[in-house]
């Protein structure tokens, strides 16, 4: 198969620090993004989602050469049609944060996935959904929805510190933005007044888990709590399968007994009964003595 060409993204294209000011939200998150990472490197898709910050110590996907890896992918925005559409289709009109994001871009996969804003899947779009991180929207919400969760959670992304499936999602009657604790509640562990609120926050912490260099510096929240949990646990399962071998080991000593004392009754038992009779029981003698005493006196005739 020929290798993808890859056209570079113009840097010219993107305003300088000073000029962050004049732009909108999603336009100032972009910018965080590219003036903080683009010296690990940027490109431009063949699909149009723009790449910043090249990911170390990872396998590459399916449309990008083999050994890279983006740490953060802004997708192409969504036509107004297609935003008309996905309003449409959850039966209500999305706030004016979520509307200028989805008009910039199309979901994003973000510090790694750690901030993984979910996207619009459609015809134009389902190239994305292998490789590139694009995630839909329409999963949280349907076939994955949390068990009970009342209709008025929108769930758009996910935004974690501990490898674990901790969803946002947009409280349509109060406007709030609330992180869950895991897919089985949707219990707030956190709160923003707004969209832009909450990318900002996390953009601000997840800046300090790499170096310069990428490389991850210091774990994950309550990763040495997980990791303890593993350990605790593989812990109780050796003890259990040692717990296990002991207790075969001992059936098997009983076992052993009491064939042996079975062996000895039925033995006692039987001498017993010889010894009422007043039989002596005749050792048999082995064929192979006989065949040798027979030779024995042929030979002596013989001679």
């Amino acid at each position: 198969m020929k290798q993808k060409e890859f056209v570079p993204l113009p840097e010219e294209r993107w305003p300088e620090p000073h000029q962050a000011l004049q732009l909108n939200w999603p336009e100032q998150f972009f910018h965080h993004i590219y003036t903080n990472y683009r010296h690990r490197g940027f490109r431009l898709s063949p699909f149009g989602t723009v790449l910043i910050g090249s990911y170390l110590n990872a396998t590459g996907l399916d449309d990008f050469p083999p050994g890279e890896f983006w740490m953060h992918r802004f997708f192409p925005p969504l036509f107004s049609e297609e935003l008309d559409a996905m309003q449409e289709h959850f039966g209500f009109e999305l706030p004016q944060e979520f509307k200028e994001w989805y008009s910039f871009s199309n979901g994003g996969w973000f510090y790694a996935g750690h901030l993984n804003p979910y996207g619009w899947m459609n015809e134009r779009f389902g190239v994305f959904a292998v490789g590139t991180g694009l995630w839909s929207i329409r999963e949280p919400n349907h076939r994955m929805r949390q068990r009970g969760a009342p209709e008025h959670l929108w769930f758009f992304g996910s935004y974690d510190l501990r490898y674990g499936r901790n969803w946002l999602y947009l409280d349509r009657e109060t406007g709030l933005i609330h992180q869950t604790v895991d897919e089985d509640d949707w219990t707030s562990r956190a709160t923003w007044p707004s969209l832009r609120a909450c990318f900002e926050e996390a953009a601000a912490t997840l800046d300090t888990y790499w170096n310069e260099r990428g490389v991850r510096i210091k774990p994950w929240e309550g990763e040495m709590e997980r990791r303890a949990l593993f350990a605790e646990r593989i812990r109780l399962r050796q003890e259990e399968r040692e717990r296990q071998r002991l207790e075969r080991n001992r059936r098997r000593r009983e076992a052993y007994r009491r064939k042996k004392v079975e062996e000895a009754a039925r033995s006692g038992r039987a001498a017993s009964e010889g010894g009422d009779t007043g039989q002596e029981q005749e050792r048999p003698e082995r064929g192979s003595r006989k065949k040798k005493g027979d030779r024995k006196q042929k030979g002596k005739g013989r001679k």
